[in-house]
């Protein structure tokens, strides 16, 4: 976008299933982007949309961009429930995974065990 008062920000936008929340609020200088959460109410696949805003405050969308993936289940090999609020909960993070997918799964086993077994 060119616009004569020049370009205030971009927002990086996310579609959560029809309506797009902002995940990256940036400076005009934005050249590129690296989301690193995890969403867990989007499934199948991630769409992103660009949103500028000049500095008259006019704005310009730009195309959707969707990512596609290998469908993943990352499983954490420790956690540490020692409140400190850093990594108290085990939980399995999936991405790419179409809501149902995982229907299937009824059972599976877990054993957790401490340092000394």
């Amino acid at each position: 976008m060119n616009w004569e008062s020049g370009v205030k920000k971009y927002n990086v936008e996310i579609d959560k299933n029809g309506h797009y929340d902002l995940t990256y609020e940036g400076p005009n200088t934005l050249k590129s982007y690296e989301d690193k959460k995890v969403y867990k109410e989007v499934s199948g696949q991630y769409c992103y949309r660009v949103h500028a805003i000049s500095n008259d405050k006019d704005t310009s969308y730009s195309n959707r961009m969707c990512l596609f993936g290998d469908p993943k289940v990352l499983i954490p090999t420790a956690f540490t429930p020692n409140e400190d609020a850093l990594n108290e909960g085990f939980n399995l993070i999936t991405r790419f995974i179409l809501s149902g997918e995982l229907d299937e799964v009824n059972t599976f086993s877990l054993k957790i065990f401490n340092r000394w077994g």
